[in-house]
């Protein structure tokens, strides 16, 4: 049995640096965990707690009915990979992935066996004679892993292994990683900063921050209903649009827009006088000329980037944006966002289809979903409403927008 049970890790460094900040959390026996969050939340660190590869300052570690508290890394049966793969440049394929079995004393005969099983799971049979450095990323990143199957340990400890490949090769090697789970069916802790990572290869997923966990879910509720506006902003790509907003005689308005907030029904008693409203990029729909809805609003196109399978439309309103200052600087790739300079107002995202003809400085409209749209309390970023839909029809579908 290999379930894992944290127990209020606390881990606090010399210099009074508190990396992990009482965190309790129980990963069941075969599950798919990923640690996520930016960087210096405290992810890698708690990884390294649970290898014995830091010290706890206080809490208890469980790794199925053992208190692994004390014990030192070789005697926690894990088996770690790392993000520079840690290969020995001077050995070959085969070496590298027997090194574990032949520390650990085992028989030349079953090493054999091991490595010839680990190296057909990952492809590895035409690689064995080969050293590191004629290797791809790639193909360094998979002897690194066979290195922790040869082990059969009743953990995996996965510190951002895919970091270092570009983004096509990460794709493959994430599907590779899902497959081998599937197949080994082994308990697997992984951290990363990247969330589509996490969206595509967790069971469920623990959101850190500050040291400390934001909320544990499966990928999909982790979306659909996040539990602040840390969640809901960094799960997500592009990541959700924030802004205030205010509640007053029974409408929603802000940036000059007012809409009638009957269309929440019941829910709309639940909202203050001021709020965070949240929509995510995906939910924003271009509306034709001779369209209609009850949410909508408009504005002038900044920029355009056309991706080939989805457009991304930015443009500015005049309302003021929510950006939790914890989330500056971490989304690969999205920093564009931020750095557009405004005349007035903030930077908000659209996701349309790639059939949309939108161009740069042309008037859009979009309209919003009332029941895709989230609310947050200002004051403490505790979501008060999610926008989860009640059925499939509700979600936007990606048909081609109006050619302009």
């Amino acid at each position: 049995m290999s379930r894992i049970d944290l127990q209020d890790i606390l881990k606090e460094f010399p210099n009074g640096v508190r990396a992990v900040d009482g965190v309790s959390l129980t990963i069941d026996d075969g599950e798919f965990m990923v640690l996520v969050g930016p960087s210096g939340c405290g992810k890698t660190t708690l990884l390294r707690c649970i290898a014995g590869l830091e010290e706890v300052t206080d809490g208890a570690v469980f790794i199925g009915d053992r208190d692994v508290t004390d014990v030192a890394p070789k005697d926690r049966d894990i088996a770690m990979v790392f993000q520079n793969y840690a290969l020995y440049p001077h050995m070959t394929v085969r070496r590298n992935i027997a090194f574990g079995l032949k520390v650990h004393g085992t028989p030349r005969a079953e090493i054999a066996a091991r490595v010839a099983e680990a190296a057909r799971l990952l492809g590895l049979e035409d690689l064995l004679d080969r050293r590191p450095l004629a290797l791809s990323g790639g193909q360094r990143q998979r002897v690194a892993m066979g290195r922790a199957i040869a082990r059969r340990p009743v953990v995996y400890l996965m510190d951002e292994p895919l970091s270092n490949l570009d983004a096509k090769l990460r794709v493959r090697v994430r599907a590779d990683l899902a497959r081998l789970h599937e197949q080994l069916g082994v308990t697997t802790i992984y951290v990363t900063h990247d969330q589509v990572e996490a969206m595509t290869l967790a069971d469920r997923a623990a959101v850190m921050n500050g040291g400390q966990i934001q909320q544990v879910d499966t990928p999909q509720e982790l979306y659909w209903s996040p539990v602040n506006l840390f969640v809901a902003a960094f799960i997500g790509s592009p990541s959700m649009n924030l802004l205030e907003a205010r509640v007053e005689g029974g409408n929603l308005k802000f940036g000059g827009f007012s809409l009638p907030l009957d269309e929440l029904g019941d829910n709309a008693r639940k909202l203050p006088p001021r709020v965070v409203l949240g929509i995510r990029p995906e939910h924003l729909t271009e509306l034709g000329s001779d369209e209609t809805a009850p949410w909508s609003i408009e504005a002038d196109v900044s920029v355009v980037e056309n991706l080939g399978a989805e457009t991304l439309v930015f443009f500015p309103l005049d309302v003021t944006a929510v950006e939790p200052d914890e989330l500056v600087d971490i989304r690969e790739g999205e920093e564009q966002a931020g750095l557009i300079a405004a005349d007035h107002g903030t930077m908000l995202t659209a996701r349309l289809p790639s059939m949309a003809r939108t161009a740069t400085r042309k008037r859009i409209r979009l309209a919003l979903h009332p029941n895709l749209c989230y609310f947050f309390d200002p004051a403490t970023g505790s979501c008060i409403l999610a926008g989860r839909p009640r059925s499939a029809d509700e979600i936007p579908l990606p048909v081609a927008g109006p050619l302009q």
